[in-house]
């Protein structure tokens, strides 16, 4: 049977995107301090968070989250109407993918790799 990657799974791999990200920053800052240890240069490494997949999950006003927060104060909103907005303002996200067919999923590339959310229930 083929797994069904729900909201839980997307809360855990948001957990995981952040521990990621925590890890990463605090590597930097102690490769950038050995460096100026040791007088050599350091070339601040840029981090662009709108492009990442934890901008697409958490950033405000449009993060998929915020999506569902907004979807869940609305008595007319449905789990396509919550679909819709992400397709919409998502669908040119580079971590996100909307399905080739009208299905009820989309698609997350996390750094650790691909999940397809189902958006039902």
């Amino acid at each position: 049977a083929l797994r069904v990657n729900g909201l839980e799974q997307l809360c855990n791999n948001l957990a995981s995107e952040r521990l990621q990200l925590l890890s990463i920053q605090m590597l930097l800052a102690q490769e950038e301090e050995e460096c100026r240890r040791e007088s050599l240069p350091w070339v601040p490494i840029p981090q662009s968070p709108r492009d990442s997949c934890l901008g697409l999950l958490v950033d405000q006003p449009h993060s998929l989250l915020s999506i569902l927060d907004a979807q869940t104060w609305l008595s007319q909103a449905t789990d396509h109407t919550f679909l819709q907005k992400c397709h919409y303002h998502h669908g040119d996200h580079p971590s996100y993918t909307k399905p080739q067919l009208p299905l009820a999923i989309f698609t997350v590339q996390h750094y650790a790799g691909t999940v397809t959310y189902q958006v039902s229930g």
